[in-house]
């Protein structure tokens, strides 16, 4: 077994100051409550490294208490050694009875020390039981220990520690209890066991949070009671309701309070009330002054890490004391004797009543909610200090050793507006847009945006009358168009706003300034120090005050706060500004963020994060109802959108004869319109199946007006398809646009137009399967040529099958036509006509001889060839002739003929044509 001589050793040294801090009352002690067997249970530890509770069992009749330990490991913590020091004040640890389960542990009985004696990787769990001699008090330590080898030798070191107290009191109350356990390192443990108090906590008033808690548990069987008993205070209910009139002044709850911080340390006498998250009170502190005019002093304090018996003044039946503690601190109202006293964290006070002390039942419900409320004076500080200097303010400083600042001819000004916007709860809401109209002419002044607490705030606005209208909701509210009317008008001198600008620089002067002007019970001098982003502020200029009665003021304790009417408003700050207080100051102080040390007598208010005071300060409270002018307050409340939701889904249906041309895409697009808008977007695919669905949900169903919203839907065009909606069904029908042309020319076959006989235009008509589908008139170009085109023309029919096309020609008079393929051909036919006719003459002396025929035949020849013939004979007067009509007079090719007769051999006669 290993040698762990060097690794308790550190124990031993802190469990001798352990029960050294219990003897003088300097550790903390926990009060706990036993069941009716007297049983407790207790946690040792609960962290990062595991979980640990306590559980003590007394047995009257043989006077011991049994205690089992159960632990826990996590993974984390599972190599680290775990290692308890008993330490037993005034009990007895029987060594005999030590017991465990799970991971064995060994017993120094000289320093009382277990220790686990082997570890593992994995998580490890254990019990350790063992029993005292019940006399007084028993203290337990829990300690992680990490093991490594330096130089070849075995180093051990504490990585965690941690201490609980525990009193179990003389009754043995039905109520649970349970503590929790803090860790600290050693040195954080050795500083707070020389400078914490002794506490006690119960299930009503949970420990603080500190760095060391040791762990000192007295025996129920003890009939010595060495803490008074602990009692259940009331809540102290809200600040608000103790004072309805904070929603009107300007600071809100840090004006009625002489410190309002979230940490305070008084290391002077502090003449005035608190209202602070945190305290290190080493000194008193209250307004010791009373004339009458204070009905109540009211103090709040969340946090006490230390605070003087002599803390607060004495109530009188003038004045009477309301303090508020946060759940952190220990209060008790009885004494060692159930005596009524006033303990605050073991410290008696001796200025308090009983019936003058409450205390928050939670953290989530605060007396004062000092997150909210710093949050509103930042925005309040931000606001203030956008003012400019106030015309007819002067500044004279020349004189360094005379330095004067005059307020008394401050000229009037225009009322400042603010509206606010809040949800039905009344919580603020950001990003309302608001449009400042004329209220008349109803024309656009400004437009604001409600910034983070809600607020649209106009300054120095004209004399009239306006009306702000909502024009954008914010997101998930309805709009209230209903616009909201006020009237700004000048302000009277009593009430106007006086400001002046200082930079840090005029106040780090080492001489004193004075302001003149100023008076009692009206609106305070708003003084904006510019601190220019720098990280510490050393305030030298001593503040002197002089009234327009003619008095002055000087530095002094007082309840009578009629002529507080300055407030210094520090802007500009840098995170973590130490502002310095070197020479006497007079007026509130707001420097939000900021550290405000004293080392100068303040009178006013000090409204910081934190405040240190090394000189005396007096409470001087600022009197400014509202604000440094009286604002128009309007107020504005937007509904929530309706809940409601709708779905808008449908299929897809396609007509193109199952895709037999591969046309169909991989994907369409469908458009969700939203009164007539694009809302959504979506793209659609084919499931599984070859279906193709779409859904849109959680659709709102109304407008920011309440509106019902009209939802329909289109699709992105698919190429080569029409689309029709039905409802919220798409049929996609195929128009196969796959096109053709059909062209061709014209020749004339007209001997280039010979006799004049070429139209000037031609018409061709376009069949589509037999059909006219369209017409062309066609005529020659600037070289003469004839050609016509049907362009983009459908190659199929709704049903995929190919057109025919072919092309007919409107008849051209006196030609005929011939088509080959969609190429024309016209020919000229000439149709003049010219005829042949000629006697016959027979000289035969009148047919002396009678030889002359019945009949001739006469020949008709047309370029020398026989092309008819005719049988002529004489007629009834003798004559004979003959006549060839409808004879064409042209060729062809338009060359004219030439025609002849002849006339078949008659016998005994010689013919002559």
């Amino acid at each position: 077994m290993r040698n762990y001589v060097k690794k308790i050793s550190y124990p031993i040294v802190m469990l001798s100051l352990l029960v050294m801090s219990y003897v003088t009352p300097l550790l903390p002690v926990i009060t706990a409550h036993a069941d009716t067997e007297g049983n407790t249970k207790i946690i040792l530890f609960q962290n990062e490294k595991g979980t640990a509770q306590v559980t003590s069992l007394p047995d009257p009749t043989t006077g011991k208490i049994t205690w089992t330990i159960e632990v826990e490991k996590n993974q984390q913590s599972a190599a680290n050694q775990l290692a308890f020091s008993l330490s037993e004040g005034e009990q007895t640890v029987l060594p005999e009875s030590i017991q465990s389960n799970g991971t064995p542990f060994t017993y120094d009985p000289q320093r009382q020390q277990l220790m686990e004696e082997t570890t593992s990787s994995s998580f490890s769990q254990m019990t350790l039981t063992f029993q005292t001699k019940a006399l007084k008090t028993l203290t337990i330590k829990s300690a992680f220990l990490q093991t490594e080898e330096e130089n070849g030798q075995v180093k051990e070191d504490i990585i965690n520690t941690t201490d609980v107290a525990v009193v179990l009191p003389d009754n043995q109350s039905t109520e649970a209890t349970s503590a929790e356990a803090v860790l600290a390192d050693s040195q954080e443990q050795t500083e707070a066991s020389e400078k914490q108090p002794a506490t006690k906590s119960s299930e009503s008033q949970p420990q603080a949070e500190s760095n060391t808690a040791s762990t000192a548990i007295e025996s129920p069987l003890d009939t010595q009671a060495s803490a008074p008993a602990a009692s259940k205070l009331s809540s102290g209910g809200s600040f608000k309701n103790d004072v309805p009139e904070v929603d009107n002044v300007l600071l809100g709850e840090a004006q009625y309070f002489h410190i309002f911080a979230n940490h305070a340390t008084l290391n002077t006498h502090t003449n005035g009330n608190l209202a602070v998250g945190e305290l290190n009170g080493n000194v008193n502190f209250g307004t010791s002054i009373q004339d009458g005019s204070l009905a109540t002093e009211i103090n709040y304090i969340q946090k006490v890490n230390t605070i003087a018996n002599s803390s607060f003044v004495s109530g009188t039946d003038s004045r009477k004391n309301k303090v508020v503690f946060g759940p952190s601190v220990t209060v008790d109202l009885a004494d060692q004797n159930q005596q009524p006293a006033v303990f605050v964290n073991g410290q008696r006070m001796d200025h308090l009543k009983t019936s003058e002390v409450f205390q928050d039942q939670s953290a989530s419900e605060p007396y004062i909610d000092f997150k909210k409320v710093f949050s509103m004076l930042q925005a309040t500080s931000e606001r203030l200090g956008a003012y400019p200097q106030t015309p007819g303010v002067t500044k004279d400083f020349t004189d360094n050793n005379q330095r004067v600042i005059n307020t008394a001819r401050a000229e009037n000004d225009t009322q400042e507006v603010v509206l606010t916007l809040t949800d039905e709860q009344g919580n603020p809401l950001d990003d309302g847009v608001y449009e400042l109209q004329n209220k008349k002419t109803h024309k656009e002044v400004d437009e604001e945006v409600t910034n983070d607490d809600g607020q649209v705030i106009e300054t120095d606005l004209p004399e009239g009358d306006y009306s702000f209208v909502e024009t954008e909701a914010p997101d998930g509210y309805l709009i209230d168009k209903k616009p909201i009317s006020f009237s700004a008008d000048t302000i009277d001198e009593e009430n106007q706003k006086v400001v002046v600008t200082l930079s840090k620089t005029e106040l780090e002067k080492d001489t004193p300034i004075t302001i003149k002007g100023l008076t009692k019970g009206t609106s305070p001098v708003l003084i904006n120090v510019d601190t220019e982003g720098a990280s510490t502020v050393n305030i030298k200029s001593q503040i002197k005050l002089e009234y327009t009665d003619g008095t002055t003021r000087n530095s002094h304790e007082t309840e009578d706060f009629d002529d507080a009417v300055i407030l210094w408003n520090f802007i500009n700050q840098p995170e973590n500004q130490k502002l310095s207080i070197n020479s006497p100051f007079q007026g509130t102080i707001l420097a939000v963020g900021d550290t405000v040390d004293v080392h100068q007598n303040v009178d006013g208010s000090i409204i910081a994060d934190t405040v240190l005071v090394n000189a005396e300060t007096h409470r001087w409270d600022l009197q400014a109802n509202e604000t440094v002018v009286p604002i128009i307050k309007l107020a504005a409340m937007n509904h929530l959108l309706s809940l409601d939701t709708t779905t808008v889904s449908g299929t897809k249906k396609w007509d193109d004869y199952d895709n037999k041309f591969n046309t169909r895409p991989t994907s369409i697009t469908v458009q969700l319109l939203q009164n007539g808008e694009v809302f959504q977007t979506k793209t659609v695919t084919p499931n599984k199946e070859g279906e193709w669905h779409y859904e849109f949900t959680d659709l709102p169903t109304t407008d920011e007006s309440g509106q019902t919203y009209d939802y329909a839907i289109q699709e992105t065009p698919v190429e080569g398809y029409t689309t029709k909606v039905n409802g919220y069904d798409l049929v996609n029908t195929y128009r196969n646009t796959e096109t053709t042309e059909v062209s061709g020319t014209k020749t004339w076959n007209d001997n280039d137009n010979q006799f004049n006989t070429r139209p000037e235009s031609i018409t061709v008509k376009l069949m589509q399967n037999g059909e006219k589908y369209a017409e062309k008139i066609v005529k020659a170009d600037k070289k003469g040529n004839w050609t016509y085109r049907f362009d983009k023309l459908p190659k199929y029919d709704a049903e995929g099958k190919e057109y025919t096309y072919t092309i007919q020609e409107e008849k051209v008079p006196e030609y005929t036509t011939e088509i080959k393929g969609y190429d024309l051909v016209n020919t000229y036919r000439n149709t003049e006509k010219t005829a042949v006719s000629g006697t016959k003459t027979w000289n035969d002396y009148d047919n002396k001889f009678n030889t002359r025929p019945e009949s001739i035949t006469v020949d008709l020849m047309q370029n020398g060839k026989e092309i008819d013939k005719q049988t002529v004979k004489a007629d009834n007067q003798g004559n004979w002739t003959y006549r060839f009509d409808n004879l064409p007079k042209y060729d062809a090719e338009g060359k004219e003929y030439t025609y002849t007769i002849q006339e078949e051999k008659v016998s005994g006669y010689t013919t002559k044509v």
